[in-house]
């Protein structure tokens, strides 16, 4: 009996959402909340839900737009940046509510 090969397809992101959709990262990040987010716990999309709105603000912000080609290295970097100085904040304002330093 003869075997046959698996052949892996990889999606075609333009055939999934019309094409005036694939330059806009919003269009692109609920895609992936559909197909990828949704098929995990309730809890774990939403965490994912609020990262991506929280990056988009910041992309959005940074370059006045959400076209995918603006995104760069640095703008990954600078929103790396941003999020680390904002977890640090907001665990900083905890602690001192609590009075501990």
């Amino acid at each position: 009996m003869a075997t046959k090969a698996l052949v892996f397809r990889r999606p075609s992101v333009p055939k999934a959402i019309r094409p005036d959709q694939a330059e806009s990262l919003v269009a692109l990040f609920n895609l992936y909340m559909q197909v990828e987010a949704a098929a995990g716990a309730e809890n774990t999309a939403e965490a994912k839900r609020r990262d991506l709105n929280f990056f988009l603000a910041f992309f959005t912000q940074a370059v006045g737009s959400d076209h995918p080609d603006h995104w760069a290295r640095s703008m990954t970097t600078g929103y790396r940046r941003r999020k680390t100085t904002a977890a640090t904040h907001t665990a900083t304002t905890h602690a001192m509510a609590f009075g501990n330093k």
